[in-house]
């Protein structure tokens, strides 16, 4: 086994499951990564400026993630929504982030 092997599932079973599994069970709002990707691309705010942008760029980062998974098409277009992912959270947190 090398070691992104060892990386990966290190990251997945200590450090993103174990939180995940609190935060679904704890009553405390906004500390699930569901309840956060809803805040940042605006699902449940759908007057939010540049919401179905955002929106858009989230289902095209999911479709092509996923494509690239099952069929080992292209990295590219999973960096490059990757890019409109990561500038919609960013956005979040510059102009909606109370």
């Amino acid at each position: 086994m090398e070691f992104h092997d060892i990386y990966w599932m290190f990251w997945l079973a200590l450090i993103f499951l174990p939180y995940e599994l609190y935060a679904a069970f704890s009553k405390k709002k906004g500390d699930t990564l569901s309840e956060n990707v809803w805040d940042w691309f605006a699902i449940k705010k759908t007057d939010a400026k540049y919401g179905s942008l955002r929106r858009l760029t989230l289902m095209a980062f999911l479709v092509s993630l996923s494509s690239h998974f099952v069929y080992t098409t292209s990295v590219f277009w999973v960096i490059l929504f990757g890019v409109g992912v990561a500038g919609s959270i960013v956005y979040h947190y510059a102009r909606e982030k109370d």
